[in-house]
């Protein structure tokens, strides 16, 4: 899982609370992923822009921009467009769930989340995403 067809996987973790944002880096650091962090949609965008992550974990709810948002903003971009995205959320009413859906996020995962679950939606996520 770790070795996406013979190289080391990237996984951008989006989140504006600190202790998910560790808890998620020291995990998937620690089972071999190259991860790359930011507090906020607008640095994560910037982020995924230049270092092409392979996989992107993102909170929903944000200030300023929310993870729906960023990943309309990602799909906008030709250089982005086709990295999946991993949503996380406290919030499971099936309002949050539709919305996630319609906005071809890949995968929506309700915190709090069992460590097995993002791997395998890790796993699930890089069939058939080729960089």
């Amino acid at each position: 899982m770790k070795n996406w067809k013979n190289r080391i996987c990237s996984v951008l973790i989006v989140d504006d609370d600190v202790a998910v944002l560790t808890s998620l880096t020291h995990f998937l650091t620690d089972e071999g992923f190259d991860v790359l962090t930011a507090e906020n949609p607008f640095d994560a965008y910037n982020i995924a822009s230049e270092l092409l992550p392979d996989l992107i974990i993102s909170d929903i709810h944000m200030p300023g921009m929310d993870g729906f948002e960023l990943r309309n903003k990602l799909k906008g971009n030709p250089n982005t467009a086709a990295i999946p995205v991993i949503f996380l959320t406290a919030d499971n009413t099936a309002s949050e769930n539709t919305n996630a859906l319609s906005n071809h996020s890949n995968l929506f995962i309700t915190k709090p989340f069992m460590f097995e679950e993002i791997l395998k939606a890790i796993n699930d996520n890089m069939i058939g995403h080729d960089k």
